[in-house]
């Protein structure tokens, strides 16, 4: 057996220990009465045995699902133990006539063979259930020199006590594979988040080496003197992006915390007089929380838009207009360029497919681009609480 599985019938066999225990106490309970009755018809020191007895299952039901395994087992193996001996001591201990009573812990018997399939391999613990159910007569016969009518008439039913057995230790294979199937489906379900946690990481990284890298790289190439001041703000960004650290798990947390829309906006707003200091910003906002990641992501995308129009567009004039509300945020990026059949676009393009369209979806959000020869684009960016 592996490891793994040993896990799960060890957590299989503390349940059923768990439910065993209870209907040991709902049997104590149900034959309260005849234990009542008994107590003058056995000697004290079998009757403080007899309750005992019912100590340890209210131990086993109270700290089964805490105990250390070792202590469970040592209680699974006490109990059946001590039960077997008052059973086969409970003829001593009578006072009177023995043909008349029957010692009541026979009774909890259909529970205790049960913590048999506990420890014992399935037909040792079916045979020990049977030598089980023979204690009782064997007692009477060992210390009255013959078995009771009452006794004989109640052997057979604890004889069909192995049924509870038998069950037992399907109910006990059932709950290993039911633990086994759950383990298995929370491990394939961790495998993957962890899976799309890194895909998202590698589009992450792969966009920002598009968006932010590659795209000063490209730009510097079409300078042969000076660069202007616009590409070597946008390069000292670059830089300073790339030696930022990871952020710690407390600063991943506080970046999802919601941020004033107004307050949202005008950092949008600055990203994008950064990257184009002649654009035309319309920002319409409430002073609301509005979810931090979802503004991040849509700027991301329309800092993407805002440095297709100045490399491609050749246009004269660019406008972006937000809408940032407690419950959407909206981006439209506009230029007066040439426009471009937006089907045409290369697979090998990430520009569009994935540091604008892939990167809104992620988040649920929509995007679309506007555009066609000869009349400018229109870059369209959008997102609603769920």
């Amino acid at each position: 057996m592996t490891e793994l599985s040993s896990t799960h019938m060890r957590r299989a066999d503390r349940w059923a220990g768990s439910l065993i225990a209870v209907s040991a106490l709902l049997l104590s309970v149900w034959w309260l009465p005849d234990a009542l009755m008994q107590r003058n018809r056995f000697a004290i020191w079998w009757t403080v045995g007899a309750w005992g007895l019912i100590a340890l299952w209210l131990l086993l039901a109270g700290l089964g699902q805490r105990l250390p395994m070792w202590w469970l087992r040592r209680l699974w193996a006490a109990i059946p133990s001590f039960q077997f001996l008052l059973q086969v001591l409970s003829f001593a201990a009578i006072r009177g006539n023995p043909s008349d009573v029957m010692p009541w812990v026979w009774t909890l018997e259909s529970t205790t063979v049960c913590l048999l399939v506990l420890q014992l391999r399935r037909v040792a613990a079916v045979a020990v259930s049977i030598v089980f159910s023979l204690s009782v007569p064997l007692s009477s016969w060992l210390f009255t020199g013959g078995v009771s009518q009452l006794v004989l008439s109640n052997t057979p039913v604890r004889l069909s006590n192995v049924l509870f057995v038998v069950l037992l230790i399907g109910v006990r294979h059932r709950l290993s594979s039911l633990f086994e199937v759950e383990t298995e489906a929370r491990m394939a379900a961790d495998r993957r988040a962890l899976s799309a946690a890194e895909t998202r990481q590698r589009a992450r990284f792969s966009r920002f080496v598009h968006d932010e890298v590659l795209s000063v790289l490209t730009a510097a190439q079409l300078f042969s003197g000076t660069p202007p001041p616009e590409l070597r703000a946008e390069a000292a960004a670059t830089i300073r992006a790339l030696a930022v650290e990871r952020p710690s798990a407390a600063e991943d947390a506080r970046a999802v915390d919601p941020v004033d829309s107004t307050e949202a906006g005008e950092r949008l707003r600055a990203r994008i007089a950064r990257l184009a200091p002649t654009a035309v910003v319309h920002l319409e906002a409430d002073h609301m929380p509005i979810d931090t990641g979802a503004v991040e992501t849509l700027g991301d995308a329309a800092a993407e838009a805002v440095r297709n129009a100045l490399r491609h567009s050749e246009g004269n004039h660019l406008s972006v207009r937000m809408t940032i509300l407690e419950q959407s945020v909206d981006i439209s990026v506009s230029d007066d360029g040439t426009g471009f059949d937006v089907n045409s676009i290369p697979p090998e393009r990430l520009g569009v497919r994935e540091s604008i369209f892939a990167r809104v979806r992620e988040i649920g959000g929509h995007a679309e681009v506007l555009s066609s020869l000869g009349h400018g684009t229109e870059v369209r960016l959008s997102w609603t609480t769920q």
